[in-house]
């Protein structure tokens, strides 16, 4: 098990939380994400409405989380900086997905406003992973 933890800030380097979380937290709000992410597409697919951008942000969101699950497998290794690499890109990218997911009103802005606010989260706390490994 991983016992580094990382602080969450918001982009002005304020403490969003005095609670770290460390990378099984991480992977943990990033499967939660997933779930929420892939209950969007199966509702979007009944409706037969188009589904680019939430497969965008599924497959930055899945990347995202098999990239932490690596880290459990490698904190001693050198591809343990790999993957905390790979999992903030893979953030950043699927914040910008639902962004645009939001931006164009597929579904009502609580919900995706809601999704962005939880990778907000994970974007701060990979991104101090990535600057602590």
């Amino acid at each position: 098990m991983c016992l580094k933890g990382t602080l969450l800030t918001n982009s002005l380097n304020h403490p969003l939380s005095f609670k770290f979380m460390t990378p099984s937290e991480i992977q943990s709000l990033c499967y939660t994400v997933s779930l929420r992410i892939a209950r969007l597409y199966q509702i979007m697919t009944k409706e037969r409405r188009d589904c680019f951008l939430i497969n965008e942000a599924m497959h930055c969101i899945n990347y995202l989380g098999v990239h932490l699950e690596e880290l459990s497998e490698t904190e001693n290794s050198p591809s343990y900086n790999f993957h905390i690499k790979r999992a903030y890109f893979n953030s950043v990218k699927a914040k910008y997905w639902l962004r645009l997911l939001r931006d164009t009103n597929m579904f009502g802005s609580t919900i995706t406003s809601s999704l962005i606010e939880n990778v907000n989260e994970i974007v701060e706390a990979t991104r101090t992973l990535k600057k602590n490994a």
